[in-house]
């Protein structure tokens, strides 16, 4: 059952805390209309357009750059989107790589590649409140051993707009397996589709994707690789978890089907899943609205859900390392850290004024932990040394 009706979140952050979007807040000053043009090609991409997904490899850094802002109308308008890599020896951009689709969102390291999660348009169904897909999207990729040269991506899977369901598409949220099988939930409504990257194969499409809602209501669908085959999915609207069994793709009966995790009889809105299997509570549940991470056991049978910490204003992302829960809050400016042991709080690193912090990315080498973030109003990178709290060094 659906709780008090929400737009989903594309995307809750800029939406919130923006005042001027379209405009860099760096050293050189330019508009997104600059890459929107058809010409746009020949135009030199900014270093960053508002930065979102990140990941790390021991040479590199790879930033995902949707290039969307508000035209006058306060309609989304899309420009082009690209990959930014940057060396981790000089922290310096070295390559801006265009994607095929439209609106870049999520970026991920799998084997010898770099894979990208285009979620394509969107555009406000305003008589229904509803945000409706408007393009297709896709999944592409380009070798690491290119990520200095490469000049466009490799498209591996195109989802087309449905013709029998307009609110399925937009695909947001990405998990891969070892075995080259790619799942991708729909931030729109509660949906998940499915791919072979190795043979180029859209299993599930926007046709026939695994339905695990109601198709004509609003909701948004995230991912996190759970034990074994299950996967373990996230209802922004419904504030519930649902494990899903990978080896037959339905909703599994173990460890449980489906929980509710909310705080409030509103919508609290599953934002982001962490799965740590060395604690005692062993998923951690992000509610973005609440600004509330909930826990609970997978292990007990049907578990029980506590409130594990109160975060700070806007929570985005969240992420465990070193036995330590990591919250990014967008409003705040700030990475608030939590030991999974005693709850409590044993980190703080904070951004600039305006930075928004959206995603971050994490590299344990030489002995110390780095996280590499996106400041998705400052259009920068940052490097963070998690041991000291500091930021360490920032790219523009």
């Amino acid at each position: 059952m659906f709780k008090t009706t929400l737009l989903a979140l594309i995307p809750l952050l800029l939406v919130l805390s923006c005042t001027e979007v379209s405009k860099n807040q760096g050293a050189d000053a330019w508009t997104f209309a600059d890459t929107m043009s058809p010409d746009s090609g020949q135009k030199e991409l900014p270093n960053f357009a508002g930065p979102q997904g990140v990941a790390v490899t021991e040479d590199f850094v790879f930033v995902a750059n949707p290039n969307w802002s508000f035209d006058e109308n306060q309609k989304i308008v899309y420009g082009q989107g690209f990959i930014t890599v940057v060396d981790r020896s000089n922290f310096a951009v070295v390559n801006k790589i265009p994607t095929n689709a439209k609106n870049p969102q999520i970026v991920k390291v799998h084997k010898d590649r770099v894979y990208v999660l285009c979620s394509g348009a969107t555009y406000s169904d305003n008589e229904n409140y509803m945000v409706v897909p408007d393009s297709p999207s896709s999944i592409e990729s380009f070798s690491i051993s290119s990520a200095t040269t490469a000049t466009t991506t490799t498209i591996h899977a195109t989802l087309p707009l449905s013709q029998s369901a307009p609110l399925v598409g937009y695909p947001s949220s990405l998990v891969i397996l070892d075995n080259d099988i790619a799942y991708a939930s729909s931030g729109t409504t509660a949906v998940v589709f499915k791919f072979d990257l190795k043979t180029n194969q859209v299993l599930r499409g926007t046709e026939n994707p695994i339905v695990l809602g109601d198709i004509k209501q609003q909701d948004s669908l995230l991912l996190e690789k759970g034990p074994d085959n299950i996967l373990f999915i996230g209802s922004f609207n419904r504030d519930i978890v649902i494990a899903f069994d990978m080896s037959k793709d339905t909703i599994a009966d173990s460890p449980f089907s489906q929980i509710d995790v909310s705080k409030t009889p509103n919508t609290d809105g599953v934002h982001d899943l962490a799965y740590y299997p060395s604690g005692q509570k062993d998923l951690f549940v992000l509610l973005g609205l609440a600004s509330t991470v909930q826990a609970l056991n997978t292990t007990m049978g049907q578990p029980s859900v506590e409130t594990f910490v109160t975060t700070g204003q806007a929570p985005n992302k969240m992420k465990i390392v070193n036995n330590t829960l990591l919250v990014i809050n967008s409003l705040d400016n700030n990475i608030t850290g939590y030991s999974i042991g005693t709850k409590k709080q044993v980190a703080l690193v904070a951004f600039p004024e305006q930075t928004n912090p959206y995603d971050m990315a994490i590299l344990q080498t030489q002995g110390k932990t780095y996280l590499y973030v996106t400041g998705n109003m400052a259009q920068t990178l940052y490097e963070v040394e998690l041991e000291s709290q500091t930021i360490t060094r920032q790219v523009q």
